[in-house]
């Protein structure tokens, strides 16, 4: 290999005129610098899609070239690097003072542990020393086993402040975690338990105050009646105006009728004109929060985690519908009836205040079209999912002839054969655990087919049916029972979180009004229907065995729809994580 002579800085070979050469011995203290330092450099460090420490690379380059490398890689490099090469490492430290602008330029801001080669020994490219990997071993274990060891003796880990300890919620609550669906949860719990305490309260409001049970009658139907009637209204209203606004306007409208019906309650003030006032306008604030808190919902919590939020608010109203009238019974009978109702007003106070706690994003701008063409915009939406038709229907049907069946006529078979209202309260007992057990299903079965497993499971109130048509035991109507509870839980669950997965947000307080309003009118006619039918014409057992014959044959219809069939849940990616 010949080298042209000149000078070593501009890759020449000086070995000429060195007395070691000349005597034939090499001159081990030979090195090549600057340039040819810079070209080996520019071939020894890999590219990467994100560099390391990007200006210490570049630092580490020129470095490089004062301690210099072999005189043989330095003219192979030469040989093999083109000149592009050169330039790029020649102009490696003003791009780097460019990428990191903010960095002070006066200094060396090596990292500790950063060769003079610019790479740290735990890079990727530097094998790492014999032994290391045992050793770092050895210091997790020693970890470890003192986070135990401090756990045992109360002490919290040294790595966690002693003032925040993180919660590990289950992975059935994980929707818990969400600040937005905590707070929303909590004041809709709160509000649910003093929604179950109603019936009972006003029920002996009004016996006590005329002791007349078609006054009762009248109550309730002043209550009912305005719900149906403004529902759909109060659809068009949520999606044209923010939904926590509506929601709380509702709520501080509901706190303030219950507060004023408790206190003429308690102070002996009350009258009949009272009740009926106060109850129609707490039904209409009623049918303003309905279609708002669907809606809502999704506003509150991540897509991936909508049906464990549908299903821990199932789980807060049957809770509610449980315990709600367990504790106005104590209030009524120790109190009176007021005191009842001032904790329902107390109740939806708290549910106020919690929506007042959101953080949700600006409302889009308010729609300018009329009120009765966003109603008519909601129809045509409703009605072109034909699969949101046939649910609707199918759930008219069941209303009517296996839960209306079961409400009206299965306490007066109680009463005849099964032992009295001791039998019939263990029965509705073990329906209201099976709501409960319905919501704890909910959290963690996620159907592809959420809405044909949930219609096909409505199955599960055929028996109790027949089994009440057949004098059977109350201990096995009980039993049956329980299922029957849990299907009426989980496919309102799937039922609602098909609905915000396959509904546009700006129109889904309008389809949720429309598919309550199916529900609420269908429910009392289905009550009517079965008292007339087995007071008048095929007596208990006759109407309990054809709403069992109707309700299968709509159930094994109904799943048989390719529309059913074929619609399946929606595939959500995970979104960012939401503030805790």
């Amino acid at each position: 290999m010949r080298r042209r002579p000149g000078r070593p800085e501009d890759g020449g070979d000086d070995r000429a005129r060195r007395p070691a050469a000349r005597d034939g011995g090499a001159d081990p203290r030979h090195l090549v610098r600057d340039r040819e330092a810079a070209q080996v450099q520019a071939l020894a460090v890999r590219p990467r899609s994100e560099p390391l420490l990007p200006p210490l690379h570049a630092d580490r380059v020129f470095a490089a070239a004062y301690r210099g490398v072999p005189a043989s890689l330095g003219a192979a490099a030469r040989r093999l690097c083109a000149a592009a090469a050169v330039r790029a490492a020649a102009t490696a430290r003003p791009l780097a003072a460019r990428q990191h602008p903010d960095r002070p330029r006066g200094r060396d801001r090596r990292a500790r542990g950063v060769g003079l080669d610019g790479l740290h020994p735990r890079d990727p490219q530097v094998s790492p020393p014999p032994g290391s990997a045992a050793r770092q071993a050895r210091g997790r274990t020693r970890a470890r086993r003192g986070g135990r060891a401090r756990a045992q003796r109360g002490q919290p880990p040294l790595d966690k402040p002693a003032g925040r300890q993180s919660v590990r919620l289950p992975r059935r609550l994980v929707a818990l975690r969400e600040r937005n669906f905590r707070l929303f949860f909590v004041g809709q719990a709160t509000s649910q338990l003093g929604t179950g305490m109603v019936p009972v309260a006003l029920s002996f409001a009004v016996l006590d105050l005329t002791g007349s049970v078609s006054d009762l009658g009248l109550v309730l139907a002043a209550q009912t009646v305005p719900l149906v009637a403004f529902l759909l209204v109060g659809g068009a209203v949520a999606d044209r105006l923010p939904r926590r606004a509506v929601m709380l306007v509702s709520d501080s409208a509901r706190c303030l009728t219950q507060g004023t019906l408790a206190g003429l309650l308690i102070t002996g003030h009350a009258q009949l004109w009272h009740l009926l006032v106060l109850q129609f306008l707490g039904g209409s604030a009623t049918a303003f929060f309905l279609p708002s808190v669907t809606g809502l919902t999704t506003q509150v919590v991540s897509p991936e985690r909508l049906q464990e939020a549908n299903a821990l608010r199932s789980l807060a109203s049957s809770g509610g519908n449980i315990a709600g009238p367990a504790i106005a019974g104590v209030l009524v009978a120790t109190a009176g009836p007021g005191w009842a109702l001032a904790a329902d007003a107390a109740s939806f106070a708290v549910s106020a205040y919690f929506l007042g706690r959101l953080r949700l994003p600006p409302h889009d701008l308010i729609s300018q079209s009329s009120m009765l063409r966003d109603l008519i915009e909601g129809w045509q939406e409703f009605r072109s999912r034909t699969w949101l038709v046939l649910a609707n229907l199918h759930a008219a049907i069941a209303n009517v002839t296996m839960l209306a069946p079961f409400y009206v006529i299965g306490p007066a078979v109680a009463k005849r054969s099964l032992g009295g209202a001791g039998a019939w309260a263990l029965i509705v007992a073990c329906f209201g655990v099976g709501l409960v057990a319905g919501g704890l299903i909910s959290l963690s079965l996620r159907p592809r087919r959420p809405m044909l497993v949930g219609l096909a499971a409505t199955i599960s109130n055929v028996p109790v049916l027949a089994l009440l048509a057949l004098r059977a035991p109350a201990i096995a109507v009980a039993v049956c029972a329980i299922p029957a509870g849990a299907t009426l839980t989980f496919l309102n669950t799937v039922w609602e979180t098909t609905l915000q997965q396959h509904v546009p947000s700006r129109l889904l307080s309008r389809i949720v009004a429309y598919d309550w309003f199916a529900a609420l009118v269908f429910q009392p006619v289905g009550y009517a229907a079965a008292g007339l039918v087995a007071a008048h014409l095929l007596g208990l057992s006759g109407t309990l065995w054809l709403g069992a014959a109707i309700g299968s044959v709509s159930t094994v219809f109904i799943v048989s729809l390719p529309s059913i069939r074929q619609l399946e849940a929606r595939p959500v990616s995970p979104g960012p994580a939401a503030p805790a």
